[in-house]
């Protein structure tokens, strides 16, 4: 005969008396077509909590060419983007989900990009405050350049806001207790420069920062960045 001990009672009495969360789980087949695209069509087993970062992140282990992609949710008729990237995907599919695939002979803007996407939310760039509008200076809307799939298909990088040429500036707004986002192309944020006081004017804040100490901490991430995203937060170069 066993006995159960005060501790053991307490255990068997707490887990009688709450509900222990069930992690929902479903099977579902993606696939992909396009033209001139890395096709696939894999079937995947997800939780309720699966978004699709979490999708295309595992896509872009198996078909890394899927990055310069952008992807289109046939039979819903929406792309994904930046904003419904974290979106479940069960909310959006019950046994089958299947994406028209735009590559890298379809024009595009550089924001909807599926690695794009990704790199944006991994690095918390989500909420930048400019980052559906257009570049202060340049007045080009980010990801693309004026006139971008109706005119000329390379400009020079001071115009192009492509992700490989934009700065996105970190500043801790008035109460201190987060950061406002800004990008910028950062060609032409550098014309702002005053090559005589050596200062640099951030647009938006209209904040004055030491353009020596700037360009030292920027050319360091430039030789040592791995990815496209370029931060830098300024705070300790306000002038």
């Amino acid at each position: 005969m066993s006995y159960l001990t005060e501790v053991d009672a307490k255990y068997i009495d707490e887990r009688t008396t709450h509900t222990i969360p069930v992690i929902e789980t479903k099977e579902i087949n993606v696939s992909s077509s396009g033209l001139m695209t890395p096709n696939f069509s894999i079937s995947i087993t997800v939780s309720n909590n699966y978004t699709f970062i979490d999708l295309f992140n595992y896509v872009i282990e198996l078909y890394p060419n899927c990055g310069d992609s952008s992807f289109y949710i046939y039979d819903k008729k929406i792309f994904i983007s930046i904003e419904n990237a974290t979106h479940k995907i069960m909310d959006y599919a019950d046994k089958n989900i299947h994406f028209i695939q735009y590559g890298i002979f379809k024009p595009k803007n550089d924001l909807t990009k599926i690695k794009n996407i990704l790199g944006i939310h991994k690095n918390n760039l989500q909420n930048t405050i400019n980052l559906y509008d257009t570049d202060i200076i340049n007045l080009a809307k980010l990801g693309t350049w004026y006139g971008f799939g109706a005119g000329a298909t390379q400009v020079p990088d001071e115009e192009n806001n492509f992700i490989c040429n934009l700065i996105f500036i970190r500043y801790k707004n008035l109460n201190g207790d987060d950061y406002q986002t800004f990008a910028y192309n950062r060609y032409a944020l550098l014309k702002n420069m005053d090559a005589n006081t050596l200062f640099l004017l951030i647009p938006h804040l209209n904040i004055k920062i030491n353009a020596k100490e700037f360009l030292k901490t920027l050319n360091s991430i430039l030789l040592e960045n791995k990815s496209n995203f370029t931060i830098i937060t300024i705070d300790d170069f306000i002038i």
